[in-house]
């Protein structure tokens, strides 16, 4: 026999013989209020020992969870309802007494549970390769407190010396001492900032290497002599020749003189002819020796690693110098045509789909590129003019609302790209000569002759870490056969893409931290693999922003169906102690009451 029903046998029991004595006393005022409060006393005094429950009918949403992600505050998950999920072990571990449930393979348990309408991402969300295999599922986003410290910060990994190492970033200062920012290498100080209590402030480091070679070095944030974070800043330089590099331009303007500017300064031979009337034209030799560049024949182009010319130069080339560029284009040169028009083209340049859109009323640009992982400055420019990509072109450059900037295309062995951005040297002109420099380097690399000084690799996640998940993607001119690709001396099997089939990629899990060697048919190349709990600031801020763009595309879709589930109840104790004193104060103070007896 359970112990409540002896309970509740007393508090009978105790509510008879109270009952009893009011009706056995002589003095009979104030009876039936002496009766209710001798009750309501006694079922006070039960349910502080015994709890009162009841059961409610609640409506909620029948197919919806609940996702706990890294930031989470530890009081959040009390006050949350529903079936509760995490990805992560950690989460798991620390949430073990809320009967918290463990996803595995975050995709895998999406496609295996179509019935669920919406998921409740709370914390700093989601990584960028989960959110790129959600689904259709929706997703509404609870984020939490952005992180504080290092949350921004971006380098140029790979240099050609004498190129500089250019570290920027934005750091995040919410603690009532100023914090001091420092960049360390080759045992000193290079570079560094003071950022004062309760504060952002953006930094740029600016270091030129004295050698070449694979280099660490660190950058550390100091809050009077203790050391609060100490980071790993990998880069290696590399002494290769830039490749050789065309331009035709149909008359010059802006556009050509900060580009020739740009390649000038960064060592690339440039020969530059710009032309004057139909038959006349000015020719430039650029960190090359002169040569006779009358003619533009195969014989220039088999030399030649990029061509850029804009469609009016296309258009305008003779019939030999036009076959010139498309033969040696399908045999590997680089092909890079600026367009600012949509005026449809012939030939082999003209496979690309553009379309028209309003000016914005600010006339700002902001420029995404498909490989970079910060978005570049805002340009200043009245930007109409976009394109549309095809099943088998490869985005290389947008702006922020997923409009076309640049695509790339293969013609035989060769890379086309056509860029519609007309007035990049904004940036040179507002003092982000980074950003300029970043755009061009991203569409020489891509449309460069393969085989060519360039990097045609690269790795995710963009901070790798020893025993996780990493995948590298690599670009080989020959598609008929698989690249030879080994990690140190273990060889890997790597898949080619349905939709470029010059690209390839393959998925490793890194063996120890440090610098880690790879292959690639013979060419070695090397990455960093960083520590457990490097550049958590960072990846915490890029999670918070990349799910919370994704939650705004996801806000519609699904209709959510409702369902009226029973929930269990329990009344506080504290209404009952309440009531139990207004009662038995009550019994007290009558007792004292002139007239009252008691016998």
């Amino acid at each position: 026999m359970e112990i409540r029903y002896l309970i509740y046998f007393l508090c009978a029991l105790l509510v008879v013989l109270l009952v009893l004595k009011e009706f056995l006393r002589k003095d009979k005022s104030r009876l039936l209020w002496r009766l209710l409060a001798s009750v309501v006393a006694c079922f006070s005094l039960l349910f502080m020992i015994v709890p009162f429950s009841y059961t409610s009918l609640v409506k909620e949403n029948k197919n919806e969870i609940t996702l706990l992600t890294p930031g989470l505050a530890p009081d959040t998950v009390s006050v949350l309802k529903g079936e509760l999920y995490t990805t992560d072990p950690v989460l798991l571990n620390t949430f073990k007494s809320k009967n918290v449930r463990f996803i595995a393979d975050l995709p895998y348990f999406l496609n295996t549970h179509p019935e669920l309408s919406k998921i409740k991402v709370y914390g700093y969300g989601l990584k960028t390769e989960q959110l790129e295999d959600w689904g259709e599922t929706n997703l509404e986003f609870h984020p939490a407190a952005g992180p504080s410290g290092l949350i921004s910060c971006n380098w140029n990994a790979v240099l050609k010396s004498p190129e500089n190492l250019l570290v920027q970033g934005l750091y995040r200062n919410t603690g009532k001492r100023a914090v001091k920012l420092l960049l360390e290498g080759l045992g000193q100080k290079q570079d560094s900032i003071q950022v004062k209590a309760l504060t952002d402030v953006a930094f740029t480091f600016r270091y030129r290497p004295v050698t070449e070679g694979l280099q660490v070095f660190k950058l550390l944030a100091l809050e009077g002599k203790d050391t609060i974070s100490r980071e790993d800043l990998p880069f290696q330089v590399k002494a290769s020749l830039p490749p050789k590099v065309v331009m035709l331009s149909s008359s010059p303007d802006f556009e050509d003189k900060f580009l020739k500017n740009w390649l000038y300064k960064n060592k690339y031979p440039v020969l530059y002819r710009s032309r004057i009337s139909k038959d006349k034209y000015s020719t430039d030799f650029l960190n090359q020796e002169k040569s006779q560049a009358g003619r533009l024949d195969r014989a220039l182009f088999k030399k030649t690693d990029l061509l850029i010319l804009d469609e009016q130069e296309l258009e305008g080339l003779s019939r030999e110098e036009y076959a010139a560029v498309e033969k040696e284009t399908a045999a590997g040169m680089g092909l890079l045509i600026r367009r600012t028009s949509a005026k449809k083209m012939s030939g082999f340049a003209g496979n690309f789909n553009l379309y028209e859109s309003p000016v914005a009323a600010d006339k700002l640009l902001k420029v995404e590129l498909s490989t970079a992982a910060k978005t570049l400055g805002r340009l200043t420019v009245e930007q109409s003019l976009f394109l549309k990509a095809g099943t088998e072109q490869e985005i290389i450059a947008s702006d922020d609302k997923g409009r076309v900037l640049a695509l790339r295309s293969m013609y035989g062995r060769g890379n086309v790209l056509l860029s519609v951005l007309p007035s990049s040297y904004h940036w040179f002109l507002s003092g982000q000569t980074a950003d300029y420099g970043t755009f061009w380097s991203e569409l020489l690399e891509k449309s460069v002759r393969k085989g060519a000084s360039v990097h045609q690799w690269k790795v995710w996640p963009d901070f790798p870490v020893a025993g996780e998940q990493t995948r590298l993607s690599t670009e080989i001119e020959e598609t008929s056969r698989q690249p030879e690709i080994k990690l140190e001396d273990s060889r890997l099997s790597p898949r080619q893409s349905s939709w470029l089939p010059f690209q390839w990629d393959v998925v490793f899990w890194p063996l120890h931290r440090g610098w880690t060697n790879m292959s690639i048919d013979g060419a070695i190349l090397s990455f960093y693999v960083y520590p457990n709990g490097a550049w958590e600031n960072v990846k915490s801020q890029r999670r918070l922003e990349s799910t919370a763009r994704f939650a705004k595309e996801r806000s519609g879709g699904k209709v959510f169906s409702q369902t009226v589930i029973p929930r269990q109840r329990v009344l506080s104790l504290w209404w009952f102690f309440g009531a139990f004193l207004c009662a038995a104060g009550f019994l007290w103070y009558e007792s004292r009451l002139p007239g009252s007896k008691f016998n």
